[in-house]
């Protein structure tokens, strides 16, 4: 089993229909603070198709999803409720994560650093 997925294998997938108001993210993938609600305009046992408004420029976008990405169903209240419980709740080791992910990229730029100082100092071979 891919790691990050055990808490998809767990879940019972959603019961959605057409006109239902969800919260949208992908286990193993998105954060609590990432996911966000649309509207079901199309389902079926597999996917749905959603619409839900961009943060940044308030566009509508359109996504087909599988249905697995569904968090919770229910009225725009109860799904922010819902999120901001959840966010609270992993909110130590969401922020963790944060802080390897962010160690991480530093090391890898030293590697890539130190990498580009070797190429500078190791003369080339002379031909013969």
């Amino acid at each position: 089993m891919k790691r990050g997925m055990t808490a998809n294998k767990r879940r019972k997938p959603a019961t959605v229909k057409a006109g239902d108001v969800v919260l949208i993210g992908k286990a193993g993938i998105a954060r609590p603070r990432h996911w966000f609600v649309a509207n079901v305009l199309w389902a079926d046992r597999h996917e749905i198709l959603t619409e839900h408004q961009l943060p940044d420029s308030g566009e509508m976008q359109r996504q087909v999803l599988d249905i697995a990405y569904v968090r919770a169903v229910g009225p725009t209240r109860y799904l922010a409720r819902y999120q901001r419980v959840c966010c609270e709740a992993v909110d130590a080791l969401d922020r963790a994560i944060y802080d390897a992910e962010q160690a991480l990229g530093a090391a890898r730029d030293a590697l890539w650093a130190k990498l580009d100082e070797l190429e500078l100092t190791v003369a080339p071979l002379e031909e013969e």
